[in-house]
């Protein structure tokens, strides 16, 4: 079902999960582990399965090679996490959700303002696969991890998510000049969206079947798509 948002000057996206999908991304990071030792690999319905139940990274693993020695453990949770950091598999296996080309092109002639905040870091990789996706000129802000003082891995810890996006968002509106009441959030995480109820700025949530655990007896004041591309954006 489509929603409509009017008297937009600003759309603020999340880039995971909200624009980008990666569940490929997702599944080959432990098919590829998991094929290097010798284990059968999780069928993609099974892992969707324990995702959408809001099982993390570390408790799948632990599931599959729970009859092995803790050091094999973690060298897989560790070697798991390498594969990601690189950006490779990211870069070559992420996909656009449908329809968010469509919606980028759209906002773009309204004049309606476009900027990313993402707790990914690496800004050089991202920018590479938005210039891929023929979307780099599209964008008028972008906010990464790499704009925090937080230290490992391609995303900031989780403490630190809401701190990110809260300043991300600031700095949006302020590189762009505008204000908050014409400013609109959308995302999948809770933390994007708390972020913005905090700053007091409207947003959206993109559902995410593998999120939908982190919502339970949330406030369903907040509007909620299937996709992003269900979002009808008017300046």
């Amino acid at each position: 079902m489509a929603i409509d948002f009017q008297g937009v000057k600003l759309t603020i996206f999340d880039l995971d999960d909200t624009l980008i999908d990666n569940r490929e991304v997702d599944y080959q990071s432990f098919a590829q582990v998991w094929r290097k030792y010798k284990v059968r690999p999780l069928g993609r319905k099974k892992l969707a399965t324990y995702r959408n139940q809001g099982m993390k990274a570390d408790d799948i693993i632990q599931r599959v090679w729970g009859n092995r020695s803790l050091s094999i453990v973690e060298r897989v949770k560790k070697e798991r996490q390498e594969l990601l950091a690189s950006g490779n598999l990211w870069l070559k296996l992420a996909r656009p959700f449908p329809g968010v080309a469509n919606l980028l092109n759209n906002l773009k002639k309204q004049k309606i303002r476009v900027a990313i905040v993402t707790i990914r870091k690496n800004r050089a990789l991202i920018e590479q696969l938005l210039r891929k996706r023929g979307w780099l000129r599209r964008i008028d802000f972008l906010f990464c991890g790499d704009d925090m003082s937080d230290s490992g891995g391609t995303k900031t810890h989780a403490s630190n998510v809401l701190k990110l996006k809260k300043a991300g968002y600031e700095k949006a509106m302020t590189f762009l000049n505008v204000a908050r009441e014409k400013t609109l959030v959308v995302g999948d995480d809770p933390e994007d969206l708390q972020a913005a109820l905090n700053l007091g700025i409207i947003c959206a949530r993109v559902r995410n079947s593998y999120k939908d655990s982190l919502f339970e007896g949330d406030d369903d004041q907040i509007p909620v798509v299937r996709r992003v591309a269900d979002l009808r954006i008017t300046n």
